[in-house]
C-alpha cells in the first residue's frame, strides 16, 4: 500500500467519516496536480471507493518483482545491526516481492543465511520446524548474551564496577536522629554519621 493511501486511511478510519468527507479529504491531500489529474478523468460516480479505484493506477508504481527479489536477497545484516532492525528492513523489502504466504519463511531463511554470528546460525539450523517467531526469539537471546559477555569480559567494565563499589563504600552512612530544635516542623531528620563524630 502506498504511503499517501496509508496516511489517508489512518486519518479516515478512526474518525469513521462518511464517504463524501473521505473523498473530499482524498482530493485535498492530492494537491493541485493530483486534482488536475482527477478532474481530467471521465467523471466517476461521486463515491470514495470509485474515486480511489480511478486514481490508484496513477499513483501505484509498477513493481518489477525480479528486481525487488534481488534487492531482498542482497540485503545483508550490517555488523552492529540488531536482529529486530534487520527483520524490519527485510519486512519492508519482502512486501514488494510477491512471495505471498511464503514471506515469513523467506525472511527466516534470509535471517539464518546472513546472521553475523556463526553460533546463531548453528543454533537456528539445529532446531526442527523453525518458524520466524522462534528464530527471532533465539537470535535475540543469543545476540543479547553475546553483548553481555563482551561487556563482562572487558577490563574497563570490571574497573568501573569496582569504582562504583568503592564510591558506595566511601559514602557516609545515614542515621536517623531526633532534632529537638525543629521538632515542630519535622520530628525526624537525617544526619550523616560522620557529622555526628
Amino acid at each position: 500500500m502506498d504511503p499517501y493511501l496509508q496516511q489517508l486511511l489512518a486519518c479516515c478510519l478512526p474518525a469513521k467519516l462518511c464517504d463524501e468527507r473521505k473523498q473530499a479529504i482524498l482530493l485535498n491531500s492530492l494537491g493541485v496536480e493530483g486534482q488536475r489529474l482527477f478532474y481530467a478523468l471521465p467523471p466517476p460516480e461521486p463515491t470514495y471507493e470509485v474515486t480511489l479505484r480511478a486514481l490508484e493506477p496513477f499513483f501505484t508504481p509498477k513493481v518489477n518483482v525480479c528486481a525487488e527479489r534481488e534487492r531482498f536477497r542482497s540485503r545483508h545484516k550490517l555488523l552492529n545491526e540488531s536482529v529486530d532492525h534487520y527483520v524490519v528492513s527485510l519486512r519492508e523489502l519482502v512486501s514488494l516481492c510477491a512471495f505471498g504466504p511464503l514471506e515469513d519463511e523467506m525472511i527466516r531463511d534470509q535471517l539464518i543465511e546472513d546472521t553475523s554470528l556463526p553460533s546463531i546460525r548453528e543454533r537456528l539450523l539445529s532446531l526442527c520446524e523453525l518458524t520466524l517467531e522462534t528464530a527471532l526469539t533465539v537470535a535475540r537471546q543469543m545476540e543479547s548474551a553475546k553483548k553481555d559477555a563482551v561487556i563482562i569480559s572487558t577490563p574497563e567494565a570490571n574497573v568501573s564496577v569496582q569504582m562504583i563499589a568503592l564510591q558506595l563504600a566511601e559514602r557516609p552512612s545515614i542515621e536517623r536522629s531526633t532534632c529537638f530544635f525543629s521538632a515542630m516542623l519535622s520530628p525526624w531528620f537525617y544526619v550523616a554519621s560522620r557529622e555526628l563524630m
